[in-house]
This record gives C-alpha cells, sequence and structure tokens, in this order.
C-alpha cells in the first residue's frame, strides 16, 4: 500500500466514525452501548410501525405483525 492511499484510507476511516458518532475507533463499552442503542431504535421503529422483530431459532432477524388490542395498533 502506498503512503498515499495509506492516508487516503484512513481520512476515510476517520470520517465513517465520525458519521456514527465516534470521535476514534471506540472501546467494547462504547460499541456494546451503540449496539443496545440500535436494538431499542430498530424496536422502537418496529412497534411504531405495527410490527415486531426477534430473531428465530437459527439466529436471522424476522419481522412479524404485533397482535390486535394490546394497546399499540388501536
Amino acid at each position: 500500500m502506498s503512503t498515499a492511499n495509506f492516508y487516503q484510507q484512513l481520512a476515510a476511516e476517520s470520517h465513517m466514525l465520525e458519521e456514527h458518532g465516534f470521535e476514534s475507533w471506540p472501546d467494547n463499552v462504547e460499541l456494546t452501548r451503540k449496539v443496545c442503542d440500535l436494538e431499542d431504535g430498530l424496536h422502537a421503529l418496529a412497534r411504531s410501525l405495527g410490527r415486531g422483530i426477534a430473531k428465530d431459532y437459527r439466529g436471522h432477524w424476522i419481522v412479524f405483525p404485533t397482535p390486535k388490542g394490546n394497546g399499540r395498533n388501536e
């Protein structure tokens, strides 16, 4: 890798991190917080659309309609 490519890649990675709310490469605690926050947001989005999300027995994410009459879809 040439020096120019190295610095170009470094700048691209820095920009990507900034776009996702990080000042530098995150540690495990920061990543865990980010993942939990992201999952909370996905669940909130699904609820607002009258859906639920969960992993199936294979570990794949699935989206399903929530039952009527539970206070969310009325």
